[in-house]
């Protein structure tokens, strides 16, 4: 191509359009895939050209914008069955392979079936490929594909396959394109061990490719932690009112800063396949005034804006390969990434409700960081503190917290400013802080929002943070009477979380969320709801999930209603009458 590219003065017209034709597949992914490759359908019937279906075209996007934003290609893909990521991500390294001087793709799945069926379909499409356009072939056996000639003046590229758990994935041998297909099904005593063994074998360069995919087998694991650990989130929320998919970049703020990892959720219903048309005794009864399907159906419908094609499909499938089991449905053919990881517990919320809420939750209208030496907050637009109604004069609030070992690897530290006459979340403090400096924020912050009652946690290192209030004389802190016969009872500051105030506060924050009362405005504090389970008799956040922000809103919205608001003083025109005066009701609200 370069001689033609130097030469063009000497081409003809057909020449001319066959070079630009060559371009066009340099830059094309999708045109390549359709000339060069040739794969079997699903349905059978031999092999077809590879034409991108609609969840390969978007990965395909997608990869490009992760490079165009001059990040390493490092990704871990939340999918649902049967659409087409592995066979997408084969011949994409099989393009660079076959293309490349000195390129090597290694393909790790989770068992020795899956491993030869992918390097069958990678075979198929060098043995396919037009016979001028394939190199030459040194090694091709069951686990190696290798492109050189005797000589060693070929590509020297290859393609090799492994299993997790049968073979030597790292060798320490170079490599430049890595897919850990169906990762959260690796074996579990070893996924661990030989990820972190393969992952040093890519060389952190622009050209490298990362992928980890496969669909969710559970909670735990390496491919869990990994995907919610990711710094940066592609996640595809739901379908424009064209039908297409809506995507959404957002930065994970709970992530290490260092981490380059996107993770991508593809829900089941971008992909086209995934509907059904209706049959006559549905389709005859939409006619706006009666219809066949659920309440639940039809929130799920407005939630992902579906059309009843696929909301039937959604039923069909439930009901004929999952036997009417909708959490079994919810692993394999996700709608949210939360919904994929399933466990033996039972959610303590009701996550529909929850995911309704996270997608309307409005952002903060203000961020703010505070020096805690100083006591002094500033706007930041990444601050700890966000804000969704400043302080107001004469109100009243509750502040309650969640507080941490302060490790930079351990769990967050969680706040909520809640307005005590109306039960608002108006503001959410989430960081990691020394217990010691967080007492120091958590005073900042009580006196921002006009000196309001702090209710800390005091287990473990909460301890030091709650003397540390103590010590400061701050005047409005949560104590407790504590009987110790024969003697007075004692005062114990900050509050303490034992089994039974555990279920009441959590028991509590159900009611609320029921009664529609529960007046949170954190999208995150939803996500953590979502993740709040029951297992084995108690309610918990799942493995390697955060439950911070959920204990925090829990006691702080348990305490309101136990809390007497403060008496605001009474103005000095206003006199008060025999029976009381016209303030009636007196200044300390209801």
């Amino acid at each position: 191509m370069s001689d033609a590219l130097a030469n063009l003065e000497d081409l003809n017209e057909e020449a001319l359009l066959d070079l630009v034709a060559e371009l066009q597949l340099e830059v094309d992914e999708n045109a390549y895939f359709e000339k060069y490759l040739k794969v079997q359908p699903r349905e059978g019937g031999g092999v077809v050209p590879f034409k991108l279906n609609g969840p390969q075209k978007l990965l395909s996007h997608i990869f490009e914008a992760i490079q165009k934003d001059g990040r390493l290609l490092r990704v871990l893909i939340l999918k649902g069955r049967r659409m087409g990521v592995s066979t997408y991500v084969a011949g994409r390294f099989y393009r660079k392979v076959s293309r490349k001087k000195s390129c090597y793709a290694l393909l790790t799945t989770h068992e020795p079936a899956a491993s030869e069926f992918i390097f069958k379909m990678v075979k198929r499409f060098h043995n396919l490929s037009p016979r001028q356009d394939r190199p030459q072939i040194l090694a091709n056996n069951a686990r190696l594909l290798e492109f050189n000639n005797a000589d060693g003046t070929g590509l020297d590229s290859a393609f090799r396959i492994a299993t997790a758990g049968k073979d030597d994935v790292g060798s320490g041998q170079g490599v430049h394109c890595l897919q850990l297909s169906e990762c959260p099904k690796f074996p579990e005593a070893n996924a661990e061990g030989l990820i972190k063994s393969v992952l040093p074998c890519v060389p952190p360069e622009p050209d490298t490719e990362i992928i980890f995919e496969g669909t969710a087998n559970g909670v735990g694991g390496e491919f869990y932690n990994r995907f919610w650990g990711a710094k940066y989130r592609c996640w595809i929320s739901k379908l424009d009112d064209a039908g297409q998919p809506v995507i959404e970049f957002t930065e994970n703020e709970e992530a290490d800063p260092t981490n380059d990892y996107t993770s991508i959720f593809l829900p089941w219903f971008i992909f086209e396949k995934n509907r059904k048309p209706l049959p006559d005794f549905i389709a005859a009864r939409l006619d706006g005034t009666e219809h066949s399907f659920t309440e639940d159906e039809m929130k799920i419908k407005a939630t992902f804006n579906l059309d009843y094609e696929q909301l039937y499909w959604r039923r069909f499938t439930i009901a004929n390969e999952f036997k009417g089991d909708k959490r079994l449905f919810s692993e394999a053919h996700p709608d949210t990434p939360e919904s994929a990881f399933l466990s033996t517990g039972t959610p303590s919320f009701d996550n529909e409700q929850l995911m309704v809420l996270k997608k309307a939750a409005k952002p903060p209208r203000a961020r703010y960081s505070c020096m805690s030496s100083t006591g002094v907050w500033y706007a930041n637009p990444s601050g700890e503190l966000k804000v969704w109604r400043e302080p107001v004069v004469g109100a009243s609030y509750i502040i309650s917290a969640d507080v941490s070992e302060g490790l930079e690897d351990g769990d967050f530290d969680s706040a909520d400013v809640i307005d005590h006459r109306t039960g608002e979340q108006v503001a959410q403090l989430h960081g990691k802080w020394e217990p010691k400096e967080f007492g120091k924020i958590l005073i900042a912050l009580g006196r921002r929002y006009n000196v309001a009652y702090l209710a800390p946690e005091r287990n473990n290192h909460g301890l030091t943070t709650v003397t540390e209030i103590v010590d400061s004389g701050y005047p409005r802190l949560h104590v407790e009477l504590v009987a110790e016969p024969p003697n007075k009872p004692r005062k114990r500051w900050g509050w303490v979380t034992s089994s039974a105030t555990r279920t009441q506060i959590i028991d509590n924050l159900k009611s609320e969320m029921i009664e529609g009362c529960h007046g949170i405005n954190c999208a995150e504090t939803f996500g953590e709801m979502m993740s709040f389970k029951r297992v084995n008799g108690k309610e918990q956040a799942e493995v390697g999930m955060k439950d911070d922000r959920c204990i925090s809103i829990a006691i702080g919205k348990f305490l309101r209603l136990r809390v007497p608001i403060p008496s605001r003083p009474k103005p000095s025109h206003i006199k008060e009458g025999k029976s009381g005066g016209g303030n009636k009701g007196g200044w300390g609200g209801c």
